[in-house]
C-alpha cells in the first residue's frame, strides 16, 4: 500500500493482482501489459517468486521484474540463479522504486549503485556493498493506498484492518534476520498519523477489528499512552498487537484494556530459560513470562504465545519444558512452528558449524516451517511430531501423556492435518475470523503449495 501511494504520487498507474493460477496471471498481464511487475519475497515463498518470474519472462520478455521484501534485503545473492529477475529492492522501496521506474520508462541506462536500495541483478556478483537508504520520518510518506486491497472482492469477507506502525527492531534474536541488520534504528508513525489512517479506513470500509502486525507494538510507554487515549476516543474498534513479555507490566496492560485491546501476543520460543538467553539471545526470564500472563489474566485480557520446537541443540526434554511453561500460563491461543534456518543468521551459522545442516538442506528451507525439520540431531523426529500436537498438549494437560506416546510414531500426513485443524479452529474462534475469510485463506495456502510443488518439479 505504501509503494502504491509512492508510485501514484509520481504519476504511475498501479494495480495489485491476487491471482491463483499461472494461466490467470498470464491472462491478466496480457490485458494490463505493465512496464513493471513487482513481487514481495520471504524465505517461505522464494521458490514460487522465482518460478513466477521465469514464467513471466517466457511470455513477456520486455516486462521488467523486481523483487523486494526480507529475502532480497538480507540474502540477495540467493537470486543469482534467476536472471529473469531484473532488479532486487534491498530495503525500503518508497523512494527507490519510483526513481527506478522513472529511469526504466524513460529508457535511461541504469548502473549498479545509481538508485539506492536497488540491485541490478545482471551486474551483481554477490560481493558488492549495497547502499541502503531509509525514510527518516515515516510520517512523511504518502498515506497508504488502502483501496488497493480493501476494495478487492477477496478482502470483503475479512473483518480486520491490518496495520504496521513501526520499522526496525531493537532486539537481536539469533534466529531472526534482524540479528544481521547493521542498524537498530526504530522509526514509528506518530499516534496522530496512525489515528488519521485508521479513521479513513473505518469510514470507508465496514471493518470490525484492527490487527497491528508490528513485531514490537508494546515498547514505548509514552507513545502508547498518547496513542491509546486517541484510539479509544476516535477509533474504538477491538484490536490485537504483539509485544515482549518482559515489557508487559500492569500499566501497559491497563492501557491496553482501556483502549479496547482484545488480544496480546508474545513469544516464549522455548521453556528453557538458559537456552533462550544463551542460544537465542532473548533475555526474557520465565519469571517475566509468568508475570506478564498474571497481569493479562488479572485484567481479563486474552493472550497468545508463539513457540519454536526443533531448535539447534534443543533436547526433547527442553521441548517438554516449552509445553509445560505454556500449560502454567494457559494462553488463549498457542502457535508453534519448527525452527527455520534463515541464511546468515547467528543460529544458522551455529547449525553449519556443528554439522546440523548442510548447504543442500539449507536450500530447502522455504518448503518447511510447520511441516518438518531440516536439522540432523537426536530427538528431532519426536520434536517434529510434538509440534503437531502442541496446541492440544497445552490446552488439555491430561492428554500430554498420550501425546508423549504418539510422538514416537513415524511423522505422517495425518499428524500434519491435525495441526492444521487445531490452528484453523484457534484462528476462527480466538481471532474471530469469518468462516468464509478463513476458508479463502486455507484455499490460498493450498494453491500456493500446489504452485510450489509445480516449480519444485521443474528444478
Amino acid at each position: 500500500m505504501y509503494l502504491s501511494s509512492a508510485l501514484k504520487s509520481k504519476g504511475f498507474h498501479v494495480e495489485v493482482e491476487i491471482l491463483n493460477t499461472l494461466d490467470e496471471m498470464k491472462t491478466r498481464i496480457a490485458s494490463f501489459h505493465p512496464s513493471f511487475i513487482g513481487l514481495s519475497c520471504s524465505l517461505g515463498n522464494k521458490k514460487i517468486i522465482k518460478g513466477i518470474c521465469r514464467e513471466v519472462k517466457k511470455s513477456f520478455s520486455e516486462i521488467k521484474t523486481i523483487v523486494g521484501g526480507p529475502e532480497p534485503t538480507y540474502n540477495p545473492e540467493s537470486f543469482q540463479d534467476t536472471p529473469q529477475i531484473d532488479f532486487l529492492c534491498c530495503g525500503e522501496g518508497e523512494i527507490s522504486f519510483p526513481e527506478l521506474a522513472n529511469r526504466v520508462c524513460s529508457r535511461r541506462t541504469i548502473k549498479q549503485g545509481d538508485v539506492p536500495n536497488i540491485l541490478v541483478t545482471g551486474k551483481f556478483n554477490g560481493k558488492e556493498e549495497i547502499c541502503q537508504e531509509f525514510v527518516k520520518n515515516i510520517d512523511d510518506l504518502p498515506m497508504p493506498d488502502v483501496d488497493m486491497y480493501y476494495g478487492k472482492p477477496e478482502f470483503r469477507d475479512d473483518n480486520y484492518i491490518n496495520v504496521v506502525s513501526t520499522r526496525g527492531c531493537p532486539f537481536r534474536c539469533s534466529y531472526c534476520y534482524n540479528s544481521i541488520r547493521k542498524d537498530n534504528w526504530i522509526r514509528r508513525h506518530s499516534p496522530e498519523y496512525l489515528i488519521d489512517f485508521l479513521g479513513r479506513i473505518k469510514r470507508k470500509y465496514p471493518k470490525h477489528r484492527v490487527n497491528f502486525h508490528d513485531d514490537m507494538f508494546i515498547f514505548d510507554k509514552n507513545w502508547f499512552e498518547s496513542f491509546s487515549s486517541q484510539y479509544r476516543k476516535n477509533i474504538g474498534l477491538p484490536y490485537t498487537c504483539y509485544g515482549r513479555a518482559e515489557l508487559i507490566d500492569e500499566d501497559f496492560v491497563r492501557m491496553l484494556k482501556e483502549s479496547n485491546c482484545s488480544h496480546v501476543f508474545f513469544g516464549i520460543e522455548t521453556g528453557n530459560e538458559i537456552f533462550r538467553r544463551e542460544r537465542l539471545n532473548r533475555f526474557v526470564s520465565n519469571k517475566s513470562i509468568l508475570k506478564a500472563a498474571y497481569f493479562l489474566k488479572k485484567h481479563r485480557l486474552k493472550f497468545g504465545t508463539y513457540n519454536i520446537l526443533g531448535l539447534p541443540g534443543e533436547t526433547l526434554e527442553d521441548s517438554f519444558k516449552t509445553v509445560e511453561l505454556n500449560q502454567k500460563i494457559r494462553p488463549n491461543f498457542t502457535a508453534c512452528s519448527l525452527f527455520m534456518p534463515f541464511p546468515k543468521t547467528p543460529l544458522t551459522r551455529f547449525c553449519i558449524e556443528k554439522g546440523l545442516i548442510g548447504d543442500k538442506e539449507l536450500s530447502k528451507s522455504s518448503d518447511f516451517f510447520y511441516k518438518a525439520s531440516l536439522l540432523k540431531q537426536p530427538g528431532i523426529r519426536e520434536q517434529v511430531n510434538l509440534q503437531k500436537f502442541f496446541p492440544l498438549a497445552v490446552r488439555y494437560k491430561s492428554w500430554f501423556p498420550i501425546i508423549k506416546w504418539l510422538i514416537y510414531r513415524k511423522p505422517n500426513w495425518f499428524f500434519e492435518q491435525f495441526y492444521n485443524l487445531q490452528f484453523g479452529l484457534q484462528v476462527l474462534f480466538f481471532h474471530k475470523r469469518k468462516f468464509l475469510s478463513l476458508l479463502r485463506i486455507g484455499i490460498s495456502y493450498f494453491k500456493q503449495g500446489v504452485v510450489s510443488d509445480f516449480f519444485s518439479s521443474k528444478e
